[in-house]
């Protein structure tokens, strides 16, 4: 798969090193993915990783029951602004602000148009939450209501 982040030689004013380190950030099978992965299976359930709920919108849901039409994203709180932990960069933070606004923007897009396509509102976990969830051994969530009615 090609990369297609910028090189640091592309957007001015970014440090080598610090692009370096965001461009090996992992995009999935994060720990808290890993984690959620696991504890679904361990309940029985059996789900796709990384594809695409609806074939002619180009996004993809981290976890997906195709059957069920029930998607999971798992969301940095860097990435998608969490309220309680992102912290703005202070180098080019007009950029940045924008950035994650465009990422907020998206994320609002890609549940409508999922929703239009038939699929139900995408279930949308913080990494934050995950990891809070996974040293208590995710035994207090409701991963998905509509395991509770029994449709997966």
């Amino acid at each position: 798969m090609k990369d297609r982040r910028a090189p640091a030689a592309d957007m001015p004013g970014v440090d080598a090193a610090v692009s370096r380190r965001m461009s090996v950030t992992q995009a999935r099978d994060t720990k808290p993915e890993l984690a959620l992965r696991r504890e679904l299976h361990r309940r029985g359930r059996r789900f796709r990783v990384g594809t695409r709920p609806v074939a002619e919108v180009r996004r993809t849901g981290d976890i997906v029951f195709p059957r069920a039409r029930v998607a999971v994203l798992v969301d940095g709180c860097f990435w998608h602004g969490c309220p309680a932990h992102y912290v703005a960069p202070k180098t080019r933070a007009g950029w940045w602000e924008e950035k994650i606004a465009r990422n907020r923007e998206r994320d609002r897009e890609t549940t409508a148009l999922w929703e239009a396509a038939g699929w139900a509102r995408p279930l949308r976990y913080l990494v934050s939450l995950l990891l809070q969830l996974a040293h208590l051994g995710l035994q207090r969530i409701h991963l998905l209501p509509v395991e509770l009615a029994g449709h997966l």
